[in-house]
Order: structure tokens, then sequence, then C-alpha cells
């Protein structure tokens, strides 16, 4: 976000049109309604902005939060808050300490590691301490891969949720020396996963071109599509027309049913863009949410696991 708040700044000062694909802040899509003359150029693809990420994460919890409580009894689980130091991450990290105990669960701690921390032991000890249920996850930098690796070799009894962008990616197992099972992460594709009507032909159109899963900014993808699009449709290289044309937009992409709002945000909620929440399960990313969210289930989505030794745990308890 850091960088592409200044990317954006000179795409604006020079009229020409940005099609966002990574960066998550609002203030990306706020600047368009604040200043909308110069900002209108901005149009953010993917992913939906921090403040829906979050939204999207929280109905997620509440689906994990909802198995712990029928698998292990707990009435009010604890969470750890693992949030890179990193601007995209303040507003998932409020939001957590005000939604939190709405949800009824109970927030244990906050640790911010750097995005390229190598070792986060002092951190896991103190989550361990914690008797944390749920640690939940922001973060985009190797870090991510750290305390996956970690997390397993230590057997931290409680499951790892929330965005991790180096989980998202199908090298994960082996960059954790498979340790991660049970990681899980908000991701754009899950392989077998219907999130539009083009998901499934076009993650395995890529795995055959490529090699690998796409990750969230294969969306370039989409983009590039749509501007094609726009641009046929407005008859014009002219940028301000062009704009106009992307405004309408109103068709499926790779992930999502994209309708742009007043911030040239991509849409969130049931029937639009949502991702898709995934798990490693022995070696494979499993797609498991959304299951009948706001009636909305993706095709080929598959039930979340805890760990067998968060169960193990609840065991010895009652022994």
């Amino acid at each position: 976000t850091e960088a592409v708040l200044a990317m954006q700044d000179v795409a604006m000062d020079y009229k020409k049109i940005f099609l966002g694909v990574g960066a998550s802040s609002d203030e990306l899509g706020l600047r368009v309604a604040k200043d909308y003359n110069r900002y209108k150029y901005w149009f953010r693809v993917a992913p939906t902005k921090s403040s829906d990420l979050g939204k999207t994460l929280f109905a997620m919890l509440g689906t994990i939060a909802g198995q712990i409580r029928s698998e292990l009894g707990k009435a009010e689980p604890k969470v750890a808050v693992v949030a890179e130091k990193a601007q995209w991450t303040g507003g998932i990290v409020a939001a957590a300490k005000a939604t939190l105990p709405k949800m009824k669960m109970k927030m244990v701690g906050l640790w911010q590691p750097s995005p390229i921390a190598t070792d986060v032991t002092a951190e896991l000890s103190a989550i361990r301490r914690s008797g944390a249920d749920i640690v939940f996850t922001a973060l985009s930098g190797p870090v991510g891969i750290v305390i996956g690796r970690q997390m397993g070799e230590l057997q931290i009894p409680a499951i790892q949720f929330g965005i991790n962008v180096e989980a998202q990616k199908d090298t994960y197992w082996q960059a954790t020396n498979g340790k991660a099972n049970y990681v899980a992460t908000l991701n754009t594709y899950a392989e077998g996963v219907a999130n539009s009507p083009k998901t499934i032909a076009f993650v395995e159109g890529y795995k055959k071109r490529f090699g690998h899963m796409p990750v969230a900014t294969s969306q370039a993808y989409d983009a590039i599509n749509l501007l094609k699009e726009s641009i046929e449709k407005s008859g014009t290289l002219d940028a301000d027309k062009v704009v106009a044309a992307l405004e309408k937009t109103d068709t499926y992409d790779s992930a999502a049913h994209l309708v742009f709002d007043k911030h040239h945000d991509v849409t969130f909620g049931p029937g639009y863009a949502l991702g898709v929440g995934v798990q490693w399960q022995d070696g494979h990313q499993v797609g498991f949410w959304p299951n009948n969210w706001h009636g909305v289930t993706y095709q080929g989505v598959k039930p979340f696991k805890l760990p067998p030794y968060m169960v193990a745990k609840k065991t010895a308890r009652a022994d």
C-alpha cells in the first residue's frame, strides 16, 4: 500500500488509468471520493479493500469459532492477534479489538513482528502461555512461512487463521518443511472451488501454463482483459471516456462478480467479491469457505479441520 499510494499520485498527475491488483488500503479508494476529478483514473480490481477484507476475515473467524465451541466445548474462544508492522494491517487490528468481544471471543494479546522476521519463537511462547485457541494473522511477508513452520514444530495447541500471503502459495508446504498442517488463510483461488463461472477454467489453464496455482495478483489477468473491453466499448483511448466505461463494469472475472462502487473499489458481499478460505490439509490446499454464508456456498468447498493436538488438549483437561 505504501508504494501504491505514491504510484497512484504519479499516475493521477498524468491522468493515466491505474488498475490496482494487490494493495488493499481503504485510502486508495477514499481518495476517489475526496477528489474525484483527480483520482477517477484509479480502479481497484482486487483485492477488496482492507475494511472489507476484515469483514470477510471475521465472517470466517465466526465459522471457526463456532467449530471450536461445538468440538471443544469452549464458550469464549481466546484469540491471539499476530499482525506484521505495516500500514495495511492497522485497520484489521483495530477491527479485531472492537469486534472480537462482540463475537463472544476474548483477545489475549497483540504481537507485531517484522514482515521479514526469521524467528518468532518468543511470540509463540507468549501465545502458548496466553492459552489462545486461535492465532489470527495479518501477514504478507516471509514471516508467514516462519510462523507456519514454527507453530507446527512447537505443536502450539491453536488454529492459525487470517491473512497469510505466503500460505496462499502452493509452495508453502515445501517452504515450511511440511510443518504447516492446518494453517488457514483467506485466499483468492482454491483448486476445484468455483468462486465464479470462470474460476475453475482459469485455474486449470494457469496451472497448465505455469506449473503452479495462481495467487491473488494473478488477477492482473482480469485487469488487462477489463481494460481491453473498456477501450473497445468506449471506442477510444481517451482516458476520461475509458473511465466512464470502467464505471459501468458488471462482469464475472476469474475470481468474482466484478462491479465497482463509487470509490472505484470492487464491490464486496454475497453475490459479488468474497474471496475463499483455504486450509492446508496433509500437503494440499483445501477450500472451506464460504459454506452457506448468507446463503452462499462455493462449489467444491470441504470441511474445516481442527488440529488433533487441540482436541488432545481438551481431552487432557477433561481427564
